[in-house]
Order: structure tokens, then C-alpha cells, then sequence
């Protein structure tokens, strides 16, 4: 496994973990929520990118995403959260794949 599906595996994991009421509220994830990233794919780097437009770099793969550009479109989701008035990044992903294309 690749660090950057490896990477999105623990993001999802943890979003779903926050998105259920029993395990956020026995292990307070809510504490952990603005700490949590977007799960990064290709969907999402084209939505930073024309959507909100962040300086992100060129998607590849999954297997090719390394820790600097990671950084990178996590910068970049963290502005276009807050451009959309959500809490935190990790919720961006929902609001990412809930647009049509």
C-alpha cells in the first residue's frame, strides 16, 4: 500500500468515526475534528482547483501523492472550508462529492 492510499484509508476512517454519534461522542472526537484532514483523491484536487480555485499541485495518482503536495491540498482545503462556512476540512469532502459534476 502507498502512502497516499494509505493516507485516504485513515481520513476516511477517521470521518466516518466523527460521523458516527456513539464513537464521536464515547471517544470526543469533536476535540480531534479541526485536526482532521480530506480525504484526497482526484475528485477532490479537481474541485480545490476549479471550484475553489487553489493553487494545488497537478494530480497524478494516489500512489503517487507524497507528504508536500498533501500539505499542500490540505492548505488548500482548509480556505475552501471556511469559504463554505463549515466547520472544519473533513466535512468538505461530503459537501465535494455531493456536487454534481
Amino acid at each position: 500500500m502507498t502512502w497516499g492510499l494509505a493516507r485516504k484509508c485513515v481520513n476516511i476512517f477517521l470521518r466516518d468515526s466523527l460521523y458516527n454519534w456513539h464513537l464521536c461522542r464515547h471517544y470526543k472526537l469533536r476535540r480531534a475534528e479541526r485536526w482532521m484532514e480530506i480525504p484526497i483523491d482526484s475528485l477532490v484536487a479537481k474541485r480545490l482547483r476549479e471550484d475553489f480555485g487553489a493553487a494545488v499541485p497537478k494530480w497524478k495518482s494516489i500512489a503517487s501523492l507524497c507528504a508536500e503536495d498533501n500539505a499542500a491540498f490540505q492548505a488548500a482545503a482548509i480556505s475552501a472550508a471556511k469559504a463554505e462556512q463549515l466547520r472544519a476540512r473533513i466535512h468538505l469532502d461530503a459537501f465535494v462529492w455531493g456536487r454534481p459534476e
